[in-house]
């Protein structure tokens, strides 16, 4: 295999923000949160591939500000979807982009507050699988869309819960 890579630096940049979540949908990238020399910061940002740029974005209602959040994007129903992150946070986030909106979606049930888990989107059954992260956690979840349902699974045997990541892969 023979990868290239290309460092850029836009024409308009997000410096302030020093860690974050990036999940990539077609030709542009979307930015929540991450934190800052002030703290912790609720901004929405979307790089634009071919143009090269950085756009801050302005929607109405957003989640909390916070970090060490995740955030996966749902190619069937053209969202992103957002859990958790510091302080603990147990909400459940969609954006979607067209309308620069987010919506909190607030699930009878829900995985516990964390940080540091992972989320992958599978598209075959059409859910959000979440595992791990602090504090000691090695839950599994899926969360479907359209029912707006977490539910937890009970595998027989657990990985490592911390600094991990987590990849979807689909045989065709």
């Amino acid at each position: 295999m023979n990868c290239q890579y290309r460092i850029e630096r836009p024409i308009s940049s997000t410096d302030v923000i020093k860690t974050h979540i990036i999940p990539e949908t077609h030709n542009i990238t979307i930015l929540f949160g991450g934190m800052d020399s002030t703290g912790y910061n609720r901004e929405t940002w979307i790089y634009n591939h071919s143009s090269n740029t950085w756009t801050q974005m302005n929607p109405s209602t957003k989640p909390s500000p916070r970090n060490q959040h995740s955030m996966v994007y749902d190619s069937t129903h053209n969202i992103v979807i957002l859990f958790g992150g510091v302080p603990n946070l147990d909400d459940t986030w969609i954006y979607n982009y067209s309308n620069d909106d987010w919506t909190n979606m607030n699930p009878s049930t829900k995985p516990s507050g964390r940080v540091r888990h992972s989320m992958v989107y599978d598209p075959v059954n059409d859910v959000v699988i979440l595992f791990g992260g602090s504090p000691s956690n090695d839950e599994t979840w899926i969360y479907n869309y359209t029912a707006n349902t977490w539910t937890m699974l009970n595998p027989s045997t657990k990985p490592s819960q911390l600094l991990h990541r987590i990849v979807l892969c689909i045989a065709h």
